[in-house]
Parts: C-alpha cells; structure tokens; sequence
C-alpha cells in the first residue's frame, strides 16, 4: 500500500482542504478572467487566430437556466477519478490539485456548465465552489455533481479511454472519405500544371537539384522553384490516390477527440495518415481537403516539413527554398482553385531579415517559438497517452509496465515540468494516469492559445525598446533575439499563463523547444 493509505483521517482532510484551495496565484493577478460562457468556435483551427476580448469584463448569466452553447468538460471521467481516489496510487492531494489546474483552465475558456457567472464571480471563489461541490468529502467523489458541469450535449468530451485515440475509420464513414481523398487529389493534380499560380507561389528562381546518374555519377542542376512544386503536386496526387484505396490499413483517427482538443490537424508518419474525426466525417469540405494535402505532402516528400503555417506571420514572405519544402505552401493553390485562399491572386514574394520591418521580425519570431513549444507539446501528449495505452495491455496480460530506463527518466523530468502526477508517485511503481494524459493534452492547448495571443501583439507590446535602440543607433539583428523573449513573455501575460508562473512557463518553453522534434529519448 501507498504512503497515503496509510494516513489519519484528519490528515487526509488537511491534504483534501489544501489541494481544493489553489497554492498559487494566478498568472496574472491584474486581469480578469475570461466571460465563462463566451461561446466557442465550433471548430477551432490550428492556424486561426483568436480574438481576443478586449473588455476583459464579466457576464451576467445568473437568470439563465441554459447557458449558450459551447461550453465543455475535458477532464477524466468520473469513474476514473474515483478510481485513482480509491486506490491510492497517486496521493490525494495530487489528484485534487491536477484537477484543479484543468479547471482554471476550462474556466478561462469559458467551458464550466452551470455557474452562476456575474459582477462578482472571482476564479478562486468559483473554483473552490466547484470543487467542494465535487469532491464533498475525503475519497469521494460526487458523481451526481460532477455530471451537473458537463453540458448534456457535451458528455462525449470527458476523456473516457486512450483506446479510441488511433482507431480505423468506422465503415459508414470510408466512401465518403474516399471521395474527399481523390477530390484533394484531383485539385494537387490541376495546379502541377498551373505554370502561372506556380509561379506566384513558390517564385521563378532557380535553385541546384541533385540527380543520382549511376551508383558512381551524380550531377547538380538548376531547376525553377515552380517546376519543382509541380512535380511535388503530382506526388502528393499519388499519393491521396493510394491513400484513398487503402483507408483500411493508411489511415486512422482519434474518436475521442484528442487532435480536435490540442489544435492538431492530423499528422503523417511512416506511410500512415491520421487525421481528426471532424475531417473523417466531413471530408469534402475545404478545411479537410487542405489537411489532406497538406499531410500527403509530407508522405510524399520527405523533405517538406513545417516551416510556417498557413496564415501565420511570415507566410506569404517565406523564402523560396523555404517554400518549396514547407507543408503548409502546397496548401495554397488548391484553395485559390476552391474559391478559399487567403491570399487570393496574390505573388508572394520571398523575404529576408534585411526586407523585413522590425516588427514583422520580432512577431515572426515568437510566433515561431510558439510553433515549435507547442509541436513539441502535442508529441508528448503522443508520447504519454502511447505509454498509457502500453501501460493497459501490460495490466491485461498480467505483465509489469516497464518501460526503458532513458524513456522513464523522460517522463519523469516531463512530469515535472508540465505538472502531472507521475514524478510524486514513489519511482519503482510509477503509474500513468489518465490524469497525466489530459493534463499534457491541455498544455499543449495552453500553449496554442499563447501562440495565437503572440500574432495579434501590437507593435508596442512586441518592439517595447524599439525607441530606446533607435537613439542607441543599434542595429534590431543584435537585440532580436532579447525582443522576440520578451513578446513571448508579453504573449503569455495576455494569454493569462500556462503554469501559474511566468519562470516556469519559460522553462517548459524552453525545453519544448530545445527538443523539438527530438521528444522521444
């Protein structure tokens, strides 16, 4: 048995009284939280951009019997959390307090049913109203309660089992999926013959190409930037097309809504598409076509990457050989071809540090840095929610987990730095919980909203020494990288924080960053 099994009853009350009460400030002390019932997008992009609510103020909901729509609960189920009450595994103090940072974060969404929201609501005061309500007594659990801040048409939110995080495309839903696949496919075919929109895109530029003559010869060419998008728009065609004839064994989904809940599209690794549920239901609208593409091109090409996303900062000014080896830019024609571009008829023209303002640099890089923390922390909740579900078949087959010494001293440290609960559980035993799972889930979240706060910086909140390097006549180059910092410390204040505290949100940035693609030990 645990430690905590062991305690008094007063002493379990002392942990239940103390983890209820939030041990922190919030982030910011100075700004209001966010309307609780400020509905949401329906379906949030990766690459939108939030509006932020300038008000900062309150609403008044309190003669409302129904909320409007959009409010949700992205915690474990109650069953879960009982079980981990009841078990002891994971001290009770931790669990509470796990599940108290899930709620201030859901609470700033707007995403709690059924509060009273009004001139006086306070977040600590709600919160601890909350969780009273939820947890009335030591190692209990108030289901009745808990079902009460779960809208009715939200339930499937609550995070039931990893299980359903990669599963084949249920049946009803694969001929229309086909169809989306080959229409994405059909349009990657026309625009590698677009010479024009080629052209406009990825530029007229030359650029060497490497060519293999025999095992012992090989030769450098130049070719036009566009000749080469072309030929990557026909294997990206072919691509689709194999996609679309074998959905059964190249494509999975997440029916319990993880990608839709860290901003994740899809992603595309060893020969095999994954796309959220959303895309695999609707796969003809734009959004899902454009995701299609934008996959296959990593499939299709190993060397295009992610560089920048559609619409972010930088985009349509990314270098050529930026460009050619960016997902995102293959998204482009096709949607000037479906009627949706953002950058209709435009000729994107290349930029460089030297072309670029002050501004358009620092946002660039923030915006950046932000991409990459939160690339990184979508990966770890991959990774964490794999070791889950690892985790489960070793307890089904009456086997221990063990997982490699390099990738438990990864969890460890990552549990740490994200506040989970693994690193307070005794090392020899320790147990990944669904707890774990949703907490990595919702920094990666976290982080997606700080990102989408860093694109809508104004020029004083992103250049604040601007003035000052002026009368110095100092060059931006030698202080952008001290600047792009602090937008992103100015982002992460405006968002409200991820962890509480401005030091420890850095150093989870950090490290996120450090390790972009290089999560897994």
């Amino acid at each position: 048995m645990s430690s905590f099994a062991k305690k008094s009853k007063a002493g379990s009350q002392n942990a239940f009284q103390n983890a209820s009460k939030s041990k922190r400030p919030f982030f910011d002390q100075n700004r209001a939280p966010d309307p609780f019932f400020k509905k949401q997008p329906e379906d949030r992009k990766p690459d939108s951009e939030m509006k932020a609510d300038k008000r900062l103020r309150r609403l008044d909901f309190s003669e409302s019997t129904r909320p409007p729509s959009g409010a949700r609960l992205r915690v474990p189920s109650s069953g879960e959390l009982q079980k981990m009450l009841s078990s002891g595994k994971v001290d009770e103090a931790v669990v509470l307090s796990r599940v108290r940072n899930l709620l201030e974060r859901m609470y700033r969404e707007g995403r709690l049913y059924s509060m009273t929201c009004n001139a006086h609501s306070d977040l600590d005061t709600d919160i601890d109203r909350v969780m009273k309500d939820i947890f009335p007594l030591p190692g209990y659990l108030d289901q009745a309660a808990f079902e009460r801040y779960i809208g009715p048409d939200e339930r499937d939110m609550v995070y039931k089992t990893v299980r359903e995080a990669v599963m084949k495309p249920h049946d009803k839903d694969r001929e229309n999926l086909k169809q989306g696949l080959e229409a994405a496919a059909a349009t990657a075919g026309e625009v590698a013959n677009d010479q024009s929109g080629l052209e406009a895109v990825f530029g007229s530029e030359t650029h060497p190409v490497f060519a293999m003559l025999t095992w012992s010869r090989y030769s450098f060419t130049k070719e036009p930037y566009a000749s080469t998008a072309g030929q990557n728009y026909g294997l990206i065609q072919s691509r689709l097309q194999e996609l679309a004839n074998n959905i059964s064994s190249q494509i999975t989904t997440d029916y319990n809504l993880d990608l839709d809940e860290s901003f994740v599209g899809g992603w595309a690794s060893g020969g095999v598409l994954h796309i959220k549920s959303q895309y695999v239901a609707h796969p003809l609208t734009v959004k899902s076509k454009a995701t299609f593409i934008h996959e296959a091109a990593h499939l299709a090409v190993p060397s295009i990457i992610d560089h920048v996303y559609y619409g972010n900062p930088g985009f349509d000014t990314a270098s050529a050989n930026a460009k050619i080896a960016n997902a995102a830019h293959y998204e482009e024609l096709p949607k000037r071809k479906w009627g949706a571009s953002a950058y209709k008829d435009t000729a994107f023209i290349p930029g460089t540090s030297k072309s670029m303002s002050p501004e358009q640099q620092v946002r660039a890089k923030a915006v950046n840095y932000f991409r990459k923390a939160w690339d990184s922390a979508a990966n770890v909740h991959i990774m964490i929610r794999d070791h889950r579900i690892e985790q489960l078949d070793a307890q089904r087959d009456g086997k221990a987990y063990q997982p490699s010494n390099e990738m438990k001293k990864r969890l460890l440290e990552l549990s740490a730095l994200m506040d989970l609960t693994m690193h307070t559980q005794k090392p020899a035993s320790m147990n990944i919980t669904v707890l774990d799972v949703v907490g990595a889930e919702s920094i990666a979240r976290e982080i997606h909203f700080a990102w989408d706060r860093a694109k809508t910086l104004s020029k004083d909140e992103l250049l604040p020494q601007t003035e000052l390097l002026s009368l110095l006549s100092l060059s931006l180059e030698l202080f952008g990288a001290w600047e792009a910092s602090s937008a992103v410390d100015a982002a992460l204040r405006k968002h409200g924080g991820i962890l509480g505290n401005l030091k420890r949100d850095r150093q989870l940035l950090s490290w996120l960053n450090l390790y972009y693609k290089k999560v897994y030990p």
